[in-house]
């Protein structure tokens, strides 16, 4: 497939740079940015346990919906509390 894109001068500029940088044409660099971003990069077989770890974390985040535990206190997370010990110690 052809595309032709007319890019914005502050971004045409910016793939020169990162082309050169590269050390590839601004085409191929454009083409391997498009690559990475649409692509994924899926090792042979590894399609299924990626699917398989998916649907277990996804059973894992609705094993806990509707519960919820009561919101902590100022003074449970003020920077006192937490690092009281800490302070205690340095002192």
């Amino acid at each position: 497939m052809t595309l032709t894109i007319d890019l914005p001068p502050a971004l045409e500029e910016r793939l020169q740079q990162e082309s050169a940088r590269e050390g590839l044409a601004a085409e191929e660099y454009a083409r391997k940015v498009l690559e990475e971003r649409l692509l994924p990069v899926v090792p042979d077989g590894a399609a299924g346990v990626n699917d398989e770890r998916l649907r277990s974390y996804q059973e894992w985040v609705g094993s806990h919906a509707g519960h919820s535990a009561p919101p902590l206190s100022d003074e449970a997370i003020s920077r006192e509390s937490i690092y009281r010990e800490r302070e205690d110690r340095q002192l």
